[in-house]
């Protein structure tokens, strides 16, 4: 049978949209100030709840003052953002491991928050944040675990520096098994440094010096070897742009959250 379509009246007329906030449900801690509304929109509305049963949503808690680790989506697992209630900004805190589903046929019995929001900078920021923990390049454990342990500080060291001139970074793995301890098989890492058509330019010689900066530090590890190469962003193909041999190393800071509790 059939379940009872949804009012789409009602619900528009209640407020459900993605970013709404709803207050908190009775069995949950006082710490806890609502859920954050991941759903799109469209979905919160649709009038069948076969088609779209849940809310999709992240408890959130008040806190004092931000992490600057857990801001802007550094940490994949928590974030720190503001809200706006009543007339003041509040942080809070989410993580990801607490996301929820609400029945969408109890939503009359959800109360949507009238006297806190979010701005739209920071729900895109938010929804970014939750696509990035599926959307995020995935190395194998073996090789998380030698770049933390052997290259990360050496290669940190180099990026801090020299950041301005790095306008973004694209890595490929020969393959990506993993690599049992003690084995002397290895992976062949082809490092991309991409700077901006004036900086390749201008700053040859800094980058070819960043360059082997960064190889050194790559090979620090047994178990990579590795190659760097400076390319300009005029000359990079659509192939590593968009290729999934090409991944994404900008953020390569994410890695050290791999074994993190």
């Amino acid at each position: 049978m059939e379940s009872p379509r949804l009012d789409r009246e009602a619900l528009i007329n209640e407020g459900w949209q993605q970013g709404v906030i709803i207050d908190r449900l009775s069995e949950c801690p006082e710490s806890l100030l609502g859920y954050i509304v991941l759903s799109q929109s469209c979905d919160c509305l649709h009038e069948s709840t076969e088609t779209e049963p849940y809310f999709e949503v992240l408890p959130v808690q008040k806190i004092l003052s931000p992490d600057g680790n857990f801001q802007n989506g550094s940490n994949p697992r928590k974030i720190h953002f503001e809200l706006q209630q009543d007339s003041s900004k509040i942080w809070v805190e989410a993580n990801i491991t607490q996301v929820k589903f609400l029945d969408r046929k109890k939503h009359s019995e959800y109360s949507v928050l009238q006297t806190t929001a979010i701005s739209k900078a920071s729900l895109d920021s938010l929804i970014l944040w939750r696509a990035d923990r599926y959307l995020r390049p995935a190395f194998p454990d073996s090789f998380n675990k030698a770049f933390l342990q052997k290259c990360k500080n050496a290669f940190g060291k180099c990026i801090k520096k020299n950041h301005l001139l790095i306008n973004g970074l694209k890595i490929t793995l020969d393959h990506y098994n993993e690599i049992p301890e003690g084995s002397e098989d290895q992976y062949e890492v082809n490092l991309l440094i991409i700077a901006t058509p004036n900086d390749y330019a201008g700053n040859s010689s800094e980058l070819s010096v960043i360059q082997d900066a960064l190889e050194k530090a790559l090979n620090k590890s047994t178990i990579f070897s590795a190659t760097c190469h400076v390319t300009s962003s005029d000359q990079v193909t659509l192939y590593q742009l968009e290729s999934n041999a090409w991944l994404d190393f900008k953020n390569y800071d994410y890695l050290s959250f791999a074994n993190e509790n």
